[in-house]
């Protein structure tokens, strides 16, 4: 709690009169992140600890260097995973919650929360229990219920001997007639999240996110070598929805079908008729 000279690293400080009064509803959250230090020949300032590990340069200029804490950044969100293990905390049947971000098999970090309960299915429930509370990047991907938080001889968290949910690399078959449209919408699935899940498995609930619907919707447009709309990977969110929706004719729109070939005959009639 000492100013640091340029250069040097040290944790970064956030201060002044728009600096909020504390995180809602979380005491020991509050006391922890927002504190009050005394500079020589000041009065107490009360700052919020941002838990970034920053140097400053000469021009000014701030260097970020990592973090002090086990806050993570996915998609552009800074989320601390305390933020959420908190509000898990509260939920119904839930004794204990620890939220961690793991990489997927493209590398991409997902929240999964670890839950200890005495019901073996609340997974089932804590997601939309959540939604109401949080906001939707802050919801964890997964949600697995175990019977203890094993740790390392530090006593931290140890992933290793917990279940990773965003191991799963087995495959399904894409489709049993072997299409080529069927094979490209599995690979590209398999692109972008690192595996196939079942034809029938949403692709938000297997792991997507916006991005990657954004990636997807390219990546299909890129094997298939046809523009689809916008809308296609929201609209269809499956792989069997997406195959099906790609092997059925595009249906004309009422009265644009064959609007070309319709105006070239009225214009050759129109020609014939001054004639």
């Amino acid at each position: 709690m000492q100013p640091v000279a340029d250069g040097d690293a040290g944790e970064l400080l956030a201060l002044g009169d728009g600096l909020a009064h504390g995180y809602l509803g979380s005491s020991e959250l509050t006391e922890s992140r927002f504190i009050e230090f005394t500079l020589p020949g000041q009065p107490p300032i009360r700052a919020y600890r941002t838990g970034d590990r920053v140097r400053r340069a000469a021009d000014g200029a701030i260097e970020f260097l990592g973090r002090f804490d086990d806050q993570v950044k996915i998609e552009g969100h800074r989320i601390e995973p305390g933020e959420v293990e908190v509000v898990l905390s509260t939920a119904p049947g839930v004794r204990q919650a620890r939220v961690v971000a793991r990489p997927n098999q493209v590398g991409a970090l997902r929240l999964v929360a670890y839950i200890l309960s005495d019901d073996s299915a609340l997974s089932e429930t804590l997601r939309p229990w959540l939604q109401k509370r949080m906001p939707a990047f802050m919801v964890p991907l997964f949600f697995v219920v175990v019977d203890d938080f094993p740790t390392t001889a530090n006593g931290k968290l140890s992933l290793v001997d917990l279940p990773n949910p965003l191991d799963d690399t087995a495959t399904v078959s894409p489709a049993n007639d072997g299409s080529r449209i069927a094979i490209n919408v599995a690979a590209c699935w398999q692109q972008v999240l690192g595996r196939q899940p079942a034809r029938d498995v949403n692709f938000f609930d297997a792991g997507g996110t916006s991005l990657d619907a954004a990636t997807l919707h390219r990546a299909l447009e890129k094997a298939l070598a046809r523009q689809l709309a916008p809308t296609f990977v929201y609209e269809h969110t499956s792989i069997a929805a997406q195959i099906d929706a790609l092997t059925k004719p595009v249906a004309s729109e009422p009265g644009r079908g064959n609007r070309g070939q319709k105006r070239r005959a009225a214009m050759r009639a129109r020609r014939g008729a001054a004639r």
